[in-house]
């Protein structure tokens, strides 16, 4: 996590109650990481989690197991030159399903990550106004919640700066090897983003929670996440993240839902996208409206994968949003989007979402006569 935007909201009053998720990044040429994430499903010699350096704090935190279907790779299929072409892939892999893995994400802190996490709970001790809901140490990046409990005397931005200032002072002062001088270990700013309901701290709770996950399935499954590779589809060039064979199901069906729907079409079509889910099938969709993301969560959970068609092309380093990476790794999830990346941000207007509508019943193979007109 690198030079995150630290815009504040100017209509906020960052000294009021409230509840905050703050991340802080590590500045970008300071030599040590905070810690590594490892998978503990074999277990775990808690006998090393505690250091000479900060033996105060826990060293290994564990996070709670799961099962992911292991996805292995075979040799790039063979596509009809009529509808795909895999000739300019850089990678085109089939995914074949091998085996269900246990995995237990786990953060092992560094000395000093273990310096800077009894620094947080060192300074928050004295600062009765605030308290942290709960904090999780990358190797790169912190993030934290912060409750602030009664109206403080400075800008929140004024406490951050002052714990960040320890924080450097402590792992200068204490592994001298470093000669960090004046430099700080994080960089300037910070990024917060406000927790204005019960919905929002539940969700921000949750990302935290998942990000040792995100990172461990990412070392685990490289293959999983690699860049987006240039395709030919459709008569077009377009740029594709994921698992191409996907392109390859016999069972591909179009998930698009129309405001004109009434209940008993969106029960029906419900039913249909599950149906094929359960019978192995892909769901290709834009995903625009809330209706159709909840439409596509149920597939999903009945076991469909996905095809994305995006409203622009990939940036460079690009990767999808976290929400799917087990389906990437699963190899149930790929993204179609433009060619070339254009950084003009563009609002998605009704013409745009047709035509993206349109680009995903042409990659659909399987239609019905409810959506026989769009």
């Amino acid at each position: 996590m690198r030079s995150r935007m630290c815009q504040r909201d100017a209509k906020h009053d960052y000294r009021a109650q409230g509840s905050y998720m703050i991340t802080l990044s590590m500045a970008r040429d300071f030599p040590l990481d905070f810690g590594r994430v490892l998978d503990a499903s074999d277990g775990v010699d808690f006998s090393l989690g505690r250091g000479s350096v900060a033996p105060s704090i826990k060293r290994i935190i564990l996070y709670p197991p799961y099962n992911i279907p292991f996805q292995s790779t075979g040799p790039a299929p063979q596509y009809p030159s009529s509808s795909f072409q895999s000739r300019e892939c850089a990678y085109a892999p089939r995914f074949h399903l091998a085996r269900v893995k246990t995995i237990r994400p786990g953060v092992w802190l560094s000395d000093a990550g273990a310096l800077v996490r009894k620094t947080f709970t060192d300074f928050f001790r004295d600062k009765p106004e605030m308290a942290i809901r709960k904090i999780v140490m990358m190797p790169d990046h912190i993030h934290f919640i912060l409750k602030v409990k009664s109206y403080l005397e400075k800008h929140l931005g004024t406490y951050v700066g002052a714990l960040k200032g320890q924080c450097t002072a402590s792992v200068r002062d204490t592994l001298l090897d470093l000669n960090l001088g004046s430099a700080s270990i994080f960089e300037e700013n910070f990024h917060d983003r406000i927790i204005r309901n019960v919905e929002m701290y539940e969700r921000e709770l949750a990302y935290l929670d998942n990000n040792p996950k995100r990172l461990l399935l990412r070392k685990l499954f490289p293959d999983a996440f690699r860049s987006p590779v240039r395709i030919w589809l459709n008569g077009a060039w377009m740029s594709a993240y994921g698992n191409l064979g996907l392109l390859d199901s016999p069972i591909i069906d179009l998930l698009v839902v129309r405001s004109r729907f009434g209940a008993s079409e969106l029960s029906s079509l419900s039913e249909r996208w599950e149906r094929a889910g359960r019978q192995g099938g892909v769901v290709v969709s834009p995903l625009i409206s809330p209706k159709e993301k909840e439409m596509c969560k149920a597939a999903v959970a009945a076991g469909a994968s996905v095809i994305r068609v995006m409203d622009n092309g990939f940036p460079p380093r690009y990767k999808p949003a976290s929400a799917w990476d087990e389906l990437l790794v699963e190899g149930r999830y790929l993204e179609i989007g433009q060619e070339m990346f254009s950084t003009r941000r563009e609002y998605l207007h009704r013409s745009k979402a047709m035509a993206m509508n349109r680009f995903a019943r042409s990659i659909a193979h399987s239609h019905s006569r409810l959506l026989s007109d769009l």
